[in-house]
């Protein structure tokens, strides 16, 4: 008789040590499910950030290059002003 409560009282405490274990599980796992939805969250939002940034990069470009463009222009206009300037003092001073 001692033999068999004896083996009752260890598969009580082994039953009990599985439900602890059970529920640690089922406890780490909830926080682990938050954790992977904070992430998830964060990655939303650097998602969204790093879009905006190349939209502001892609922007900044096409005015630098409008920029740049307008340079271009300004000094074709220069160089054709400077070619007219050229020509009216070499009028002026042949005459």
């Amino acid at each position: 008789m001692e033999l068999q409560t004896f083996l009752i009282i260890t598969l009580i405490f082994i039953t009990l040590s599985i439900v602890a274990v059970s529920v640690y599980i089922i406890l780490i796992l909830r926080e682990f499910k938050s954790t992977v939805q904070k992430v998830n969250g964060v990655l939303s939002v650097t998602e969204t950030l790093s879009t905006k940034l190349a939209n502001t990069s892609i922007t900044f470009g096409n005015i630098v290059n409008a920029v740049m463009g307008a340079v271009k222009t300004v000094k074709t206009i220069r160089s054709i002003a400077d070619f007219g300037d050229e020509e009216n003092k070499d009028a002026k001073s042949k005459r």
